[in-house]
């Protein structure tokens, strides 16, 4: 299941969660599996987000430049504290 799973996550990150969904129902995963990655797959830990939110704070602050590493570095967090987050989950199912 991991690579369907990590197939599905990457979509998620790379394009959006819609295009993840529906991999999600094409994969052949077990019911725990695929609870864990609904789980996952609900986040804002894609590429996208990040253009938003940078472009987002700027306006808001346009003299703070140092925003840019500031975005990069909490969608890594963000994206961590999904997986940790499914990971609490998988203990519990």
């Amino acid at each position: 299941d991991i690579i369907q799973l990590s197939q599905v996550l990457g979509s998620k990150i790379v394009v959006n969660e819609t295009v993840a969904f529906f991999d999600l129902a094409k994969a052949n995963l077990s019911l725990d599996s695929t609870v864990k990655a609904i789980y996952a797959l609900n986040n804002f830990g894609k590429f996208a987000c990040i253009g938003i939110t940078a472009n987002g704070m700027l306006a808001l602050a346009p003299k703070q430049q140092y925003i840019t590493k500031l975005v990069g570095r909490s969608f890594v967090a963000g994206f961590i504290a999904t997986i940790l987050t499914t990971a609490i989950i998988g203990i519990f199912l």
